[in-house]
């Protein structure tokens, strides 16, 4: 940041920013530029009029001296007068010249990034207010790394391979002058830690003002720390920044205009942002504001399309820059192969004016039917200078597709690829380290990259192969075995010169008469009590040798238990089965099996070994086991774990037990009627049935046509939920905080809230929410979509279809209340709706109704009715509406800026209300009582047309009139007098389709109004 000491960045108007003791050796820096600022005498004058014509040379004015003199300091600082580098230790060397600072560098926002990652940093946001500036990056703290390109906006870099704090300064510059901001990238230790998101301040687009008039900021803080107010013109704060209530407040008067505004978050944790606009003189022509509409997940490899108004830039700020192409609604990237989350931001551009940023959170998570591969790259290796390695990951798909290895070297001179398989490289002759990347995948989803660390040390010390052999092995009469050694490895290269395995001569039953060079071999048991030994060995490069030594024991045994008919000594075969499951557990660890077959009948379940699946439903029938379709019950007396395994019609009963879920399980036609928790790092899939009360934490979920009594709670990591149904009777049916969340096709009922959406998820929602209470979905955070999504509210007079405290919200959603209030609201009354919101939105009230109540929104393609004595449409403070009709009782729309395009307004008192600002009207067709009062900036907007499209009592500005006798259009007009309604305005104005999805002419612009006509 421009003007730090030390590592705090210089706000203009906050004194306490620089200490007196700092300010001599900053003078002492400056006196040669400044020789009048050592010689200001210290008193308490308050002439501000003497000391404004100084101040403006760097874009402040002043007021008390003392607090004058320590921000004129700040404000020489961050506004970059020449100073010398000496007194700024964060600035390049080199003098910039002094004047009004009117180039902004934004950095992008601090990140937490992997050793060995490839990182991108994003400059994308700088900005000048004549034309577009010059960036430089220069690395200013931590390890050395190369940047691909310092002179780009969006550099890239390899991270160190351990854990270092690099910052770098990115200097913007323009017509001869300049500004810097600083970004901090932690690297951290692949093992120990987890990127994090960067958060993004995200700022209000550029506004017109007056000179001389008090403007007044008050807009959301998405800061983690405190504000630090930058502003680089001449004016008086007036009071603030201050944050109140998640706002950032600053009354300011403007002495000249233009007025860059530039905020930085002052947190110590990672994160920090810098965010800026720009103060416009009255009648300045500003472009909208942003616009920028995504879906919230998307799957691995796929297009992916982000619609923006025409003039909108697009950039990564999450690590990660990938490629985007223009589209006729906007641009458009391939998707990443390995699942994760993206962060874009979109900036509206018109000339030097902007619409202010909008941040678009993506996830990409696998498809219903996919799952990315997990790879173990593999321990790091020491080799000698010329030796051969082997670079040799472990690799699982839960979906058993074909999976691809790629190893690539990122760091050190390159190793030689030589025979013998993947990954079996020679080290250069040099000692240094070498870094690979290893990831794995299925052709649609790839792996987390894996790092690899290879040491090149002349001293490396030969160390002897490690063999992982179990001492014991069972197996069935003429089953068959394998004696594995595959799992042998060499701790220095990864390379073994040769695997042998061998019977000993001794046993009675010689299976394998011959030494086997190989890691491997498979046998066929004989009969029940005969005994094989053998010995496996492992060999280096360099002759180290390894032994181990495996016993093979024959038994009779079988996977099945019967509380009925078992015996107390079965060794559950078909003939004698097992009678409970503790006594199956003994002989299912030793000989591996996957799964037990539970007859019918109660059980009493105790703890499973990992990876034991169960299957119910087997009846014992004239001595033998069939499948005759009943689910077996099993009681719960407490908490039960089930790791890594299937379990398939079972009933799980029991009024004190709890059922935890943790690893890879899949629940196949299980009823679960305890409380059933699915833990940390989990991978669940539920096949139908039914659960109670399901808590998630951390885990990755897919339900398919479930039916969940009490409701779902998750926080953190990926839930789906396919079909089924989720009631609730006290609370959320489904709650949701941070993660991931899809829902198509489920019906929730509740009494109280249907959906809670918490800070930090990203949903896409779909199905129906019917609620009896309080709000059919509550957004207190994250990021939501309404994907094909039915909210149904009634019963209850103080409640909400939509409520949203924080967060951004988009898509197309129907909306229908009861005796309610609201339709989609703003609990608080001044978070913006952040994203773009469609779709269908009706309230039907006794006293009064509003269908949407937001403070700065977009709505595009949405239909609002509001039916009560006292309704109104649409309130907000700044509403962008694109293809919207309201049909409302009383107002219909009442905002205090933006715009709305391509709308109808029917209602029974005043169209549009404007409360203190100025709002744009384009082609908006108008059927009221009272058709606009406040300020307006009209383009074509008709009164008191007929439905069917004859247009009466046009009005049309500013270049079209209206005849002073019949009250026709004048036959200049657009519209061509009273006919029906046709092309009219500027082409772009209107959106592909209208409200009814039927297309809207894109000729030389659209129909007046919402709706097309035939």
């Amino acid at each position: 940041m421009p003007g730090a000491l030390g590592d705090k960045p210089v706000p203009n108007h906050v004194a306490s920013a620089i200490q007196i003791g700092e300010t001599a050796a900053f003078a002492e820096g400056c006196a040669s530029v400044m020789p009048w600022l050592i010689s200001f005498p210290r008193d308490d004058s308050d002439d501000a009029s003497a000391l404004r014509g100084v101040g403006y040379a760097c874009g402040v004015s002043l007021t008390s001296f003392p607090l004058r003199l320590l921000v004129l300091l700040a404000v020489f600082s961050l506004s970059g007068c020449g100073c010398s580098s000496a007194a700024l230790s964060d600035e390049p060397d080199g003098e910039v010249p002094s004047g009004p600072a009117d180039v902004i560098a934004i950095a992008g926002p601090d990140l937490v990034v992997l050793e060995g990652s490839r990182v991108v940093l994003a400059g994308g946001a700088s900005r000048a207010l004549v034309g577009e500036p010059t960036l430089s990056w220069l690395q200013q703290e931590g390890p050395a790394v190369v940047l691909s390109d310092p002179s780009s906006s969006s550099p890239a870099f390899i991270a160190p391979l351990s854990p270092a704090r690099l910052v770098f300064v990115l200097e913007a510059t323009t017509a001869g002058l300049r500004d810097l901001d600083r970004v901090v990238v932690d690297v951290v230790d692949t093992a120990a830690a987890v990127p994090t998101a960067p958060a993004s301040l995200v700022p209000f687009g550029d506004r017109a003002e007056s000179v001389d008039v008090e403007v007044v900021i008050d807009e959301r803080w998405t800061g983690r720390g405190a504000p630090l107010v930058d502003i680089r013109c001449e004016g008086d704060i007036t009071d603030g920044p201050l944050v109140v209530g998640g706002r950032l407040q600053v009354s300011f008067t403007p002495f000249v205009l233009p007025c860059p505004f530039v905020v930085d978050d002052d947190a110590d944790a990672l994160g920090a942002g810098r965010a800026a606009f720009t103060i416009w003189p009255a009648g300045t022509g500003l472009g909208a504001a942003t616009r920028a509409d995504a879906p919230a997940i998307v799957g691995p490899g796929s297009v992916v399309d982000v619609e923006v108004d025409v003039g909108t830039r697009l950039f990564f700020v999450d690590g990660r820059a990938l490629a985007l192409t223009p589209t006729s609604s906007g641009q458009q990237f391939t998707a990443p192969s390995t699942p994760g989350r993206l962060t874009l931001v979109a900036e509206a551009r018109q000339g030097n004016t902007s619409g202010g940023l909008r941040v678009v959170p993506i996830v990409v998570a696998a498809g219903d039917d996919n799952q990315a591969p997990v790879i173990d790259g593999g321990a790091d290796l020491r080799v000698r200078p010329g030796a051969r390695f082997r670079i040799a990951p472990v690799v699982i798909d839960d979906d058993g597709d074909d999976v691809t290895i790629t190893v690539r070297q990122v760091l050190g001179a390159t190793a030689q690829q030589l025979g013998g398989g993947v990954g079996v490289l020679q080290a250069p002759s040099v000692p240094q380290t070498l870094l690979f990347h290893v990831v794995a995948g299925d052709g649609i989803a790839e792996s987390a990259v894996e790092p690899v660390r290879v040491v090149v040390d002349a001293g490396a010390e030969n160390q002897p192969p490690v063999l992982s052999i179990p001492a014991e092995l069972y197996v069935v009469p003429g089953g068959t075995f394998v004696v594995d050694a595959t799992s042998a490895r060499d701790p220095d290269t990864g390379l073994l010169a040769s695997t042998r395995i061998a019977q000993e001569a001794g046993d009675a039953v010689q299976l394998l008469t011959d030494v086997v060079d190989a890691p491997a071999v498979t046998l066929t048991a004989g009969a029940a009590g005969e005994v094989y030994r053998f010995v496996i060995s492992a060999v280096d490069d360099d002759g180290l040798e390894t032994p181990a030594a495996l016993t093979v024991y024959v038994e009779e045994a079988g996977p099945y238990v019967d509380v009925i008919r078992g015996f107390p000594d079965g060794v559950g075969t078909v003939g004698r089965p097992f009678d409970t499951i503790a006594a199956a557990l003994a002989t299912a660890a030793r000989h591996r099996f996957g799964v037990l077959q539970l007859a019918s009948g109660a059980l009493n379940l105790e703890a499973l070994p990992d990876g034991l699946g169960l299957v119910g439903g087997q009846v014992f029938v004239a001595g033998a086991y069939v499948d005759a379709g009943a689910s077996t019950v099993l009681t719960l007396n407490g908490p039960v774990e089930v790791a890594a395994a299937r379990l398939s019609r079972l009933v799980f009963a029991g009024e004190t037990g709890a059922l935890r879920l943790r690893r890879r399980v899949t629940l196949d036609d299980v009823d679960v009627a305890t409380p059933l928790a699915i833990l940390a790092g989990a991978r669940v899939d539920v096949l139908g049935g039914s659960l109670t009360d399901v808590a998630v934490t951390g885990a990755i979920v897919d339900f398919f046509g479930v039916d969940v009594i009490g409701g779902i709670a998750a926080e953190g990591g990926t839930l789906v939920v396919r079909g089924g149904t989720i009631t609730s009777s006290a609370g959320p049916a489904l709650a949701v905080v941070g993660g991931a969340l899809t829902t198509t096709d489920v019906a929730i009922t509740a009494v109280g809230s249907g959906i809670a959406i918490g800070a930090g998820t990203v949903a896409s929602l779909g199905g129906i929410v019917d609620v009896v209470g309080t709000s059919g979905v509550d957004i207190d955070g994250g990021t939501v979509d309404f994907a094909d999504l039915d909210v149904h509210v009634h019963g209850a007079a103080s409640a909400a279809g939509i409520t949203v405290d924080l967060g951004a919200v988009s898509g197309r959603v129907v909306v229908v209340v009861d005796d309610v209030g609201v339709g989609v609201g703003v609990a608080s009354g001044t978070a913006p709706l952040g994203g773009t919101l469609g779709g269908s939105v009706s309230v039907d009230a006794r006293v009064d109704a509003t269908g949407v109540a937001i403070f700065d929104g977009a709505l595009e393609r949405l239909r609002v009715s509001a039916r009560a004595p006292a309704a109104v449409g649409i309130v907000g403070r700044r509403v962008e509406a694109r293809a919207v009709v309201v049909l409302c009782d009383g107002d219909g729309v009442r905002v205090n800026a933006g715009e709305l395009r391509h709308v109808t307004i029917a209602v029974g008192a005043t169209a549009v209300l404007v409360a203190d600002g100025a709002v744009a009207l384009r082609n908006v067709a108008l059927r009221a009582g009272v058709g606009v009062i406040g300020a307006v900036d009209l383009g074509v907007v008709g009164f008191a047309g007929d439905e069917n499209g004859t247009c009466v009592g046009c009005l049309i500005a500013p270049s079209a009139t209206i005849d002073a006798v019949t009250g026709a259009l004048a036959a200049d007009a657009v519209l061509g007098g009273a006919n029906a309604f046709v092309d009219a305005g500027a082409a772009g104005d209107a959106v592909a389709f209208d409200v009814d999805g039927k297309a809207v002419p894109q000729g030389a612009g659209p129909d007046l109004g919402a709706i097309e006509r035939d």
